[in-house]
């Protein structure tokens, strides 16, 4: 009986180790979604709620193990934003682009079908007009394979930003989400 677990086990694990390798992932897509923030700019209150919308491009690198992958991600994008903004009781609408980037880690759980993944980026940046917000983001996903290299994803991201290197903003504050539909190419080396 001894010999059959110590088989069956020796199976089981060198089936692992036979699946893991490096995973390399490029991805681009496009997203939509809203966000809001609000401070003092030299005194003044503020408050702005924005739609987006733009590309977004990235890469998964990391280490894939039988049904699970993990390791870096990096997303970026560019995206054009349709803002109201709100200065002291008086509204007016703004147009304007932001480029983002966020860098963090990701887990993913691979199914024959279907990907699961979640993702935390611990540096999240926003930059519009010079100005550069920083926070973090959380982002969860589905992908679905449709060819043996192809997948379709489905990710929800959302941000937080509190703080701003512009230096006339005190009590910055900043939050959004945006869905992505994006293609993605997992490659196991």
């Amino acid at each position: 009986m001894k010999k059959l677990v110590f088989v069956c086990f020796s199976a089981l694990l060198f089936s692992a180790v036979a699946n893991a390798g490096i995973l390399i992932e490029p991805f681009v897509g496009y997203s939509t979604g809203s966000g809001k923030a609000s401070g003092n700019a030299s005194g003044i209150s503020y408050s702005t709620t924005d739609t987006e919308n733009g590309a977004i491009f990235g890469a998964r690198a990391g280490y894939s193990f039988a049904l699970l992958s993990f390791g870096a991600e990096y997303e970026g994008g560019s995206l054009a934003a349709n803002s109201k903004v709100n200065i002291s009781g008086v509204q007016t609408t703004v147009t304007g682009t932001s480029t983002m980037t966020n860098l963090g880690a990701f887990a993913e759980i691979n199914l024959p079908i279907i990907d699961g993944y979640v993702g935390y980026f611990p540096s999240a940046q926003a930059t519009s007009s010079g100005t550069t917000n920083s926070g973090s983001a959380f982002q969860i996903g589905i992908g679905y394979k449709m060819l043996p290299l192809i997948n379709v994803n489905l990710e929800y991201l959302n941000s937080s930003y509190n703080k701003t290197n512009d230096s006339s903003t005190t009590g910055y504050s900043a939050s959004g989400s945006l869905y992505i539909l994006s293609v993605s190419l997992p490659i196991n080396i």
